[in-house]
C-alpha cells in the first residue's frame, strides 16, 4: 500500500477544476432550518452534483401502496395525466373528478389528527364549490390551484378540507414537522400564475394546520427555487431546494 498512489483532499480551486473537466451538472441549494433560538428559519447554501439535472416540470405519474383505512389491506393510489384512482383488490374506491387536474399527492397527517391524509395540489375552475361565504357576490370560475385534504375510512372518501382559488400556486409541495415541534408542516414552492407551461418557484413558504384551515408560518425572499426536499439528520428536519 506505501508504494501505491493514495486519495489526496484538493483545495477548492483545484475541486473546481476537477469539476469543469469532468463536467458534471451542477446546483447551488439553498437549506433552510429552524432556530429555536431566535423563532425562526435559517439560510445556509452548498453546492451540488447531479447526473442529470431535473427541474420540476409537474408529477406525470406517481403510485403509492398504503392501508388508509385500517382494513389490512393495502389500497393502491395512482396518479396518471392529471387523474388520481384509489383502487383496493382490483376494485374501484374512488377517482378524482374529470374537472380536477392533480399535479401531486402525498399521503400523510397534515392536520394532525393521528390520521393519514390524502393531500392533493389540484389545479380547477371555481373559488368554491355550490356554497360560498355570504360576502362573495361571485364565484371566480377561472382555473386556479387549489390544495385539498381528504380522509379514506368507512370505505368512503371523504373531504376534510379544500382551499379556494390560492393566491399564487404551489409549483411543489411536502409535509413533514420542520419547525421541531411534534406537528406537521406543509412546506410548499410557492411560483406565479403568469408562468406558463411550467411553475418556477419564486418562494418557499411553510404552512401550519390551525383547525379550520392552513396559516403561513414563514416565507422565504424571493429566488428562483426547485426540485423540494425535506433532508432529516440526527433527527433534525431540513428544507432543501435548487437555486440557480
Amino acid at each position: 500500500m506505501e508504494n501505491l498512489a493514495q486519495p489526496e483532499m484538493v483545495n477548492k480551486n483545484e475541486a473546481d477544476k476537477i469539476l469543469q473537466r469532468l463536467n458534471y451538472p451542477q446546483a447551488n441549494q439553498n437549506i433552510y432550518s429552524w432556530n429555536n433560538g431566535n423563532n425562526n428559519f435559517e439560510k445556509r447554501t452548498k453546492g451540488a452534483i447531479y447526473s442529470d439535472i431535473s427541474k420540476n416540470g409537474g408529477i406525470i405519474s406517481k403510485q403509492e401502496r398504503v392501508d388508509l383505512d385500517n382494513d389490512s389491506v393495502l389500497e393502491n393510489y395512482d396518479l396518471e395525466n392529471g387523474k388520481l384512482t384509489i383502487t383496493e383488490n382490483e376494485k374501484m374506491i374512488w377517482q378524482s373528478p374529470s374537472n380536477w387536474w392533480i399535479d401531486d399527492f402525498i399521503l400523510a397527517d397534515s392536520n394532525n389528527d393521528g390520521v393519514m391524509d390524502i393531500n392533493s395540489s389540484l389545479w380547477k375552475s371555481g373559488s368554491f364549490g355550490t356554497s360560498k361565504p355570504f360576502w362573495v357576490k361571485e364565484n371566480d370560475m377561472s382555473v386556479k390551484n387549489h390544495f385539498f385534504v381528504l380522509d379514506f375510512s368507512g370505505g368512503l372518501i371523504k373531504q376534510v378540507w379544500g382551499s379556494s382559488n390560492l393566491v399564487e400556486p404551489n409549483c411543489e409541495f411536502k409535509i413533514a414537522d420542520v419547525d421541531n415541534d411534534g406537528k406537521n408542516d406543509l412546506v410548499v414552492v410557492e411560483g406565479y400564475y403568469s408562468q406558463k407551461p411550467k411553475c418556477d418557484g419564486n418562494y418557499v413558504a411553510v404552512w401550519k394546520w390551525n383547525d379550520w384551515g392552513f396559516s403561513n408560518k414563514w416565507r422565504s425572499e424571493k429566488g428562483n427555487f426547485s426540485n423540494l426536499e425535506i433532508e432529516k439528520i440526527d433527527g433534525k428536519s431540513y428544507i432543501v431546494v435548487d437555486t440557480p
